[in-house]
C-alpha cells in the first residue's frame, strides 16, 4: 500500500506530521488537519526526508477519543491496525507492517492503542537492502494513560470491528524489532555512536506479542533489540510466547565515549570531553507476568556452520530489576 502524495502536504506540515483515527480522510498532516491512516504518514515523511528535510521527519500518531470524546474510555476508542490477515488475504488499514524509513522518528501519544496481526514495528535498517538507518521510536506513555500493544483478536481494546472473530492468543504477533546491526555493517551513520539514545519505550502495555512474522520468517520479541540500547521503562508485558524482551550480546555493550573514535577531533580543540557512559539498554520498573520467560531473554544466534557466538565488545549486564536469562553457551 503505497498512497501518493500531495504536493500541497509537503509544504504544509515542517517536521512533524500527525495522525488520528478520528481525523476525516483527506487531511494533510497538519496538527489542525491529521492524516487518518499511517501508510500515508510514512509515506509523506519519507518524500519530506529525501527532499525538504533531510535532518529528520516526526511522524506522532496521536490517541482516538472515540464517541464518547475520552481518550481514557479504551473500549470505544478507534485503534491503528496493522497486519495480515492470511486466510482473506486482506492487509489490514495501516499496513502490512509497520517499517520506518531512515531518518524518520514515530512518537506514539500517550493513550494510543495499536493492534497487529502477523506483524512488528520495524526501527533501523533490515537485510533487505533498504537503507532505513537514524530511525527511532518513542513510546510516551502515562500511568494514567498507557499505550497499547495488542492482538487484532483482543476485543477488549478498540472498537473496530474483528472480521475473524478469533480469540486472542500469545503470537499473534511480533513486535517492536530496533536494530543498529545491519547499518553498522554498512558503515552508515548510527547516532547511538554520537551518544544519542533515541529509542524510548515508557508506559506501555503489551500483550500476545512474540511471534512469528511470516513476512519475515523470524520469530520477534515484543521488544526485539539487535545491538540497540534502548530504554524500556515502567511497561507492563505480559502473554507473550516466550520472554518479553530480547538483546543479542553485543546490545550490552559499554561505551565510555573516551575511546579515540569519539574524540577524533580532540587535538585541534574541536573534540569533547564525555562525562557519561552508557551500559547496554536501560531497563527498569517493567511487569514482566503470564509469559513463559518473564526476563530480558540474551539471543544467541548459532553462527553458519556450528561453533559459539562471540561477545565483540565490552560489555555488562547493569539492569538489577529484570532477570537476564541465557539459554545456550557464548563465548
Amino acid at each position: 500500500f503505497e498512497p501518493s502524495v500531495d504536493d500541497s502536504a509537503l509544504a504544509s506540515v515542517g517536521n512533524t506530521i500527525y495522525v488520528n483515527k478520528d481525523a476525516a480522510v483527506g487531511g494533510d498532516g497538519t496538527l489542525a488537519d491529521p492524516l487518518n491512516n499511517i501508510p500515508m504518514a510514512l509515506n509523506l515523511a519519507e518524500s519530506l526526508v529525501s527532499t525538504t528535510n533531510p535532518e529528520g521527519v516526526v511522524v506522532k500518531l496521536l490517541p482516538s477519543a472515540g464517541p464518547d470524546g475520552d481518550v481514557a474510555t479504551v473500549g470505544d476508542n478507534v485503534a491503528y491496525e496493522i497486519g495480515l490477515i492470511a486466510s482473506i488475504g486482506q492487509v489490514l488499514e495501516d499496513g502490512r507492517n509497520l517499517e520506518l524509513p531512515g531518518g524518520v522518528q514515530l512518537v506514539v501519544d500517550a493513550g494510543v492503542i495499536m493492534k497487529f496481526l502477523d506483524s512488528r514495528i520495524s526501527v533501523g535498517s533490515d537485510n533487505d537492502g533498504f537503507d532505513r538507518s537514524q530511525s527511532s521510536i518513542s513510546v510516551q506513555g502515562t500511568p494514567e494513560l498507557p499505550v497499547h500493544f495488542t492482538s487484532y483478536n483482543d476485543t477488549n481494546l478498540g472498537s473496530n470491528s474483528n472480521v475473524l472473530g478469533f480469540a486472542a492468543g500469545a503470537g499473534d504477533w511480533g513486535g517492536i524489532e530496533i536494530r543498529n546491526d545491519v547499518d553498522r555493517a554498512q558503515g552508515r551513520i548510527d547516532v547511538e555512536r554520537q551518544g544519542l539514545f533515541q529509542s524510548y519505550i515508557n508506559h506501555a502495555s503489551f500483550q500476545y506479542g512474540g511471534g512469528e512474522v511470516s513476512s519475515i520468517g523470524r520469530v520477534i520479541a515484543p521488544i526485539h533489540l539487535s545491538e540497540a540500547r534502548a530504554e524500556v521503562s515502567y511497561n507492563t508485558m505480559q502473554i507473550s510466547s516466550d520472554a518479553p524482551i530480547s538483546a543479542d550480546p553485543n546490545t550490552f555493550e559499554l561505551t565510555t565515549f573516551t575511546e579515540p573514535r569519539y574524540q577524533a577531533n580532540r587535538i585541534s580543540d574541536f573534540g569533547f570531553s564525555a562525562d557519561y557512559d552508557r551500559v547496554g539498554p536501560v531497563v527498569h520498573g517493567n511487569q514482566l507476568i503470564n509469559n513463559p520467560t518473564n526476563g530480558l531473554f540474551v539471543r544467541i544466534d548459532t553462527p553458519p556452520g556450528g561453533g559459539l557466538e562471540t561477545l565483540e565488545v565490552a560489555a555488562r549486564f547493569d539492569d538489577v530489576d529484570v532477570v537476564h536469562v541465557i539459554a545456550e553457551n557464548f563465548v
